[in-house]
């Protein structure tokens, strides 16, 4: 049996939709397009966001997508950013922290 692959887009708030895609054998469990968020270092925001648009811009979006492969293309550039986030934190801390942490 062959895996099917679904995009769709849903309506978020008032006039911005977020775009789902679902990768499945029988029942569908949509998960939404996010992107790599983050402020600085320390500061603690540090999160997957969705991406949200106005509907033209969603619709665009969605039909660029023909299979799983693409979405995994479309998530390399971010997951290299939080890769490096999070080596760029730890040699931070490593630095700047010059105790270690004793949990009880």
């Amino acid at each position: 049996m062959k895996k099917k692959f679904k995009v769709r887009v849903k309506h978020f708030a008032q006039d911005k939709y977020e775009i789902q895609f679902a990768s499945y054998y029988i029942v569908p469990i949509f998960h939404s397009f996010q992107f790599w968020f983050q402020q600085s270092l320390t500061s603690g925001t540090e999160c997957w966001s969705t991406i949200l648009m106005n509907f033209k811009d969603a619709e665009y979006f969605a039909k660029n997508f023909k299979s799983f492969e693409d979405v995994k293309k479309f998530y390399e550039k971010d997951k290299a950013k939080e890769k490096e986030f999070y080596k760029s934190k730890k040699a931070y801390y490593e630095k700047n922290v010059p105790y270690n942490t004793k949990y009880l």
